[in-house]
C-alpha cells in the first residue's frame, strides 16, 4: 500500500434520465457497487473515498473499508463539476490532520467495467511515463460526420478514399472509467487532465456508460459476458445440484412408473480428476434415489431430498472447517440461490432459471446435463 495516492468516487444522487443512477441494479449489485469493488481490488491504496449526497450511504454499503464524505448542496447540482467534488475531499482530508497525496485516482461508476488490474495498470503507467494525468480510453475505429448548419462533413477520413475500419490507426475514444491526477495539479488547474497527459487502453467493452435506460440493460449483458469472474483460489469444497446441473432437467418414466435421468459421461471424468484435490458433494432437493445411485458410482458424498439447502451447506462447512471463499456452487434454479448468495463462487448453468440467470452469478456456457463439471475443470485450471 502507498499513501502516494487515493481513489475518490463521486456518487452524485441527481440525475434527470435515470432517477437514483448509481444506485440502479446491474446483476444483482448497484451500479456503484461494481466500482467500489474494484477500488478495494486496488494494490496501490487502501484510502478510497465517496463524495455524496445521499444520506444514507453509509448504511447501504457499511460492509466496505471506504471512507463517506457528504458532498455539499452547492457542489450537487447538474452544473458541478466532477473536479469540485475531488478538491473538496482533499480540503476535508487537510481538515483531518492528512497531507495532501501524490496523486488522485478519480472512477466515475457510471463506466462501471474494468479488468482485474486495470487500476493498478493504469496507476504504474502513470508513474512509468513520468505523467501529470492520465485517462481510460478505448480504440475507436467509426467514421464520424459532423452537421453545421447546412452543411455535413466527414471530421476523420476522406469519403472520397474510403477506407476501412480496421485500417483506422491510433484514434482513441475517452471512456470515462478511469482518470489519475498528480494533486498539485489538480488544485492549481481544477482540471482532472493536465500537464504531460497519458492514455491508458482498456477493452472496448469498457467503454459503455450509463446514460439512458437501455444503457442498464445493456450493462447487464457486457457484465454476464465480459467482466473477468473472480479467479479461483483456495478451493477446498465443490457442492453440485444434481437435476439440472449433472442432467438435463428431464426425467423419463417406464409404464412401471419408475423415473431415470440422462447424465453425462463427460462429467464423470472431470469429478474424477477434481476430487483427487477437493471435496465434492451432491446437495439435492430430489428425493428419487437416482441421485444417490449416481453419486455413488462417481465415488462422491450425497445428500438428496433436502429442503432447506443452505442450513446444511453451511452445518457441513463448519464440519470441515471451510470457508465461504474455499466453496464453489453450481446451481441452476431458485431453490439454489441461498447457497449461489452464501459462498464465494457462485456458478449457475446456461439454461437456468430467469431469476437466476439475473442473478449476478457467473453463468457457464453449457446447459445442465452437457458437460457441466468438465467446463467447470477447465475454468478451475485456468
Amino acid at each position: 500500500m502507498s499513501e502516494d495516492a487515493i481513489i475518490i468516487i463521486p456518487v452524485r444522487k441527481g440525475s434527470k434520465r435515470i432517477k437514483n443512477k448509481n444506485l440502479a441494479i446491474v446483476n444483482n449489485q448497484y451500479l456503484v457497487e461494481h466500482t467500489i469493488k474494484d477500488a478495494i481490488n486496488c494494490s496501490f491504496t487502501n484510502e478510497i473515498y465517496i463524495t455524496t449526497d445521499y444520506k444514507d450511504f453509509d448504511k447501504l454499503f457499511k460492509k466496505y473499508p471506504i471512507n463517506i464524505v457528504k458532498r455539499p448542496s452547492h457542489l450537487s447540482v447538474d452544473t458541478s463539476s466532477s473536479e469540485s467534488a475531488l478538491i473538496h475531499v482533499l480540503d476535508q482530508r487537510i481538515k483531518d490532520g492528512k497531507k495532501d497525496p501524490k496523486f488522485v485516482v478519480f472512477l466515475q461508476c457510471t463506466s462501471p467495467f474494468r479488468e482485474e488490474k486495470d487500476i493498478d495498470n493504469a496507476i504504474e503507467t502513470m508513474i512509468s511515463q513520468k505523467a501529470n494525468s492520465l485517462l481510460s480510453v478505448v480504440e475507436f475505429k467509426r467514421f464520424i460526420w459532423k452537421k453545421k448548419k447546412n452543411e455535413f462533413f466527414p471530421l476523420n477520413y476522406d469519403f472520397k478514399k474510403r477506407k476501412r475500419e480496421q485500417d483506422f490507426e491510433d484514434n482513441f475514444q475517452e471512456n470515462g472509467s478511469i482518470y489519475i491526477t498528480e494533486t498539485k495539479f489538480l488544485r492549481q488547474t481544477s482540471n482532472r487532465l493536465c500537464g504531460k497527459i497519458v492514455p491508458y487502453v482498456m477493452k472496448y467493452w469498457s467503454s459503455i456508460q450509463i446514460d439512458e435506460p437501455e444503457d442498464l440493460d445493456f450493462a447487464g449483458i457486457i457484465s454476464n459476458k465480459y467482466i473477468k469472474k473472480k479467479k479461483i483460489k483456495n478451493l477446498k469444497m465443490i457442492i453440485l445440484d444434481f437435476d439440472g446441473v449433472l442432467t438435463d432437467n428431464k426425467v423419463t418414466l417406464n409404464k412401471e412408473g419408475e423415473e431415470s435421468v440422462t447424465c453425462n459421461r463427460s462429467d464423470g471424468l472431470a469429478i474424477e480428476i477434481l476430487k483427487q484435490k477437493y471435496k465434492i458433494l451432491v446437495l439435492s432437493s430430489e428425493k428419487n434415489k437416482v441421485v444417490e445411485k449416481r453419486c455413488k458410482k462417481l465415488k462422491i458424498k450425497t445428500m438428496y431430498g433436502i429442503k432447506d439447502k443452505v442450513s446444511v451447506l453451511k452445518k457441513i462447512m463448519n464440519q470441515e472447517k471451510i470457508k465461504k471463499n474455499q466453496v464453489l456452487y453450481v446451481g441452476n434454479d431458485i431453490n439454489d440461490k441461498e447457497c449461489l448468495d452464501y459462498v464465494d463462487f457462485p456458478y449457475v448453468v446456461k439454461d437456468s432459471a430467469k431469476e437466476i440467470i439475473e442473478g449476478g452469478y457467473n453463468i457457464l456456457e453449457s446447459k445442465g446435463g452437457e458437460g457441466v463439471v468438465r467446463e467447470l475443470l477447465s475454468i478451475i485450471n485456468e
